[in-house]
Parts: C-alpha cells; structure tokens; sequence
C-alpha cells in the first residue's frame, strides 16, 4: 500500500488535530492562525513564549516589561520583533545582540522596539491588539 496513514498517536477520531485555527470558505479551509503563541519562521515552528522567558533571563529585562511580536515576512513567513518598555536606545541594542547570540538563526529578532509601557488587559494580560496598534502608530511616526 503506497497511501500515507495517520499514526493513531496523533489522530483523535480519526481527525488529525493541530493548534491551527481555520474558517470554512465553501469547501475550503483558510487559515486564521493559532491558539498557541506559534509561528512559523523559515520553515521553523518557533515558540513565542519560551523565546520570550529566555530574554527575560538577561540582565535589565523584566518579567513584564519584554514581548515578542512577530510580524508577517514575505521571505520568512513571521520576522521576529522585540517590545521591550522602559529602555533607551543603547540597552536595547545590547540586549537585542545579547539574546541573539545565544538563540537558534531563525528565532533572532530582526528589531527590539522600546515603549514607554507594555499595554495590559484588566486581567494584567498582554494586550496583543492594543501593541499591535501602538507599533503600527509608532511606524507611521517615524
């Protein structure tokens, strides 16, 4: 038999489950993206949040005041941002050839952008759509 066949370890019911988040187009699936903090950089699945608690291990990076944002890349499929708050232009950039030096080439971060504050929600949750906006307005700023 030449056909591929699931392993039963990774199918429940017969469905092959993923943390991909799609939305039904007639007969089509288009993808929406995650529910985990994924992304697929160069081919690589990169984990957000442990990428994240590696940089808060460096000296002057607090626990809440650090986040990785990717961005969609046309070459790369996300590029790597850094938000660090409360930081002056020098320290970010020591910090961001700090944290590269000891992560894989595809989990670099291509910019670490500084902010007075990281946005949260009521729950003290990063808002990830209120930053989104913030960097966008800081963008078009500069």
């Amino acid at each position: 038999d030449d056909g591929f066949r699931f392993d039963s370890t990774v199918t429940k019911g017969g469905w092959f489950h993923t943390q991909d988040l799609v939305r039904i187009d007639g007969k089509a699936l288009e993808f929406v993206g995650r529910t985990d903090r994924r992304v697929k950089v160069l081919g690589e699945l990169v984990d957000l949040e442990a990428l994240e608690k590696k940089a808060q291990c460096l000296p002057g990076v607090a626990v809440d005041q650090f986040v990785i944002i990717p961005i969609p890349d046309e070459r790369q499929g996300f590029a790597l941002v850094g938000v660090l708050a409360d930081s002056d232009r020098e320290m970010r950039h020591e910090l961001k050839n700090r944290f590269n030096s000891m992560v894989a080439g595809f989990e670099r971060l291509k910019d670490l952008i500084g902010i007075d504050r990281i946005p949260r929600t009521a729950l003290g949750k990063v808002n990830r759509a209120a930053l989104k906006v913030l960097l966008e307005a800081q963008s078009v700023d500069s």
